[in-house]
């Protein structure tokens, strides 16, 4: 980003990932604050509904502390040439897909990992062509993910509680008909006594997110995915990356 386009005063909502490490992301949200500008990442699945109703049900002690969460996000990227191949544009399975998996995970624990760890396997151009993730919270939360540019197209979220689980088949892929499917003890602690199915009508989260930009603007409030979540988020992913090539996090 060069200085006049910096400097410009526009207004500015980035597809995810944002950038392409937090030393990138700071600049450009200091430069925000010196034009008085609002600046939002587009992650456009926390603004459907179906997350939405997750979050409720994990908030409202449902399923009693939250213990582990789980997550896969994957598709087959059969073109070498795919932009999510590119080493200059910051490709790579966990910004295209893991950050998805990050992002929910660290929504449901409600709190930033304390430690991380990640294994990858990398493609000719020495990005991550599929990442296994873990990520431990306070509160006893363990977080695990998988995101891969070599699998089937799947997108699966399962939560584990002291009470019981949370399966949502397609946490990222929408669809006319989304499912939510709680299974909970009963008093006496008999796993699988009781399961609730809950379908959550589809929207468009693009929409969404340019209508929650557009209030931040008009009303001069913070948008949802505020420039602090931002830096905290791609934190967690520098730190994962960096696991994942070798280093100890």
């Amino acid at each position: 980003m060069g200085d006049q386009s910096r400097r410009a005063g526009k207004h500015v909502l980035v597809e995810k990932t944002f950038a392409t490490n937090a030393e990138d992301a700071e600049r450009v949200i200091d430069v925000r604050e010196s034009q008085g500008v609002t600046v939002s990442e587009s992650l456009m699945y926390r603004f459907h509904p179906l997350t939405r109703r997750i979050l409720d049900i994990t908030r409202s002690g449902m399923l009693g502390k939250i213990r582990s969460i789980n997550t896969t996000f994957a598709f087959t990227l059969e073109d070498p040439n795919d932009i999510r191949r590119s080493q200059p544009l910051a490709g790579g399975a966990l910004n295209d897909l893991g950050t998805y998996c990050v992002h929910i995970a660290r929504a449901i624990a409600a709190d930033e990992p304390i430690e991380v760890m990640a294994r990858g396997t990398f493609g000719p151009s020495a990005l991550d062509e599929t990442i296994t993730g873990l990520m431990r919270f306070p509160n006893d939360i363990t977080a695990t993910f998988a995101a891969s540019f070599d699998m089937p197209r799947i997108s699966p979220l399962i939560v584990v509680g002291t009470r019981g689980m949370m399966y949502v088949p397609h946490l990222f892929t929408y669809f006319s008909d989304n499912v939510i499917r709680i299974t909970l003890d009963d008093r006496q602690h008999r796993v699988n006594s009781s399961e609730t199915i809950e379908h959550i009508a589809n929207s468009d989260p693009y929409i969404l997110v340019l209508e929650d930009f557009a209030e931040a603007i008009g009303v001069k409030r913070a948008p949802k995915i505020s420039p602090d979540a931002i830096l905290k988020h791609q934190r967690v992913l520098d730190a994962l990356i960096s696991s994942a090539r070798g280093d100890c996090v």
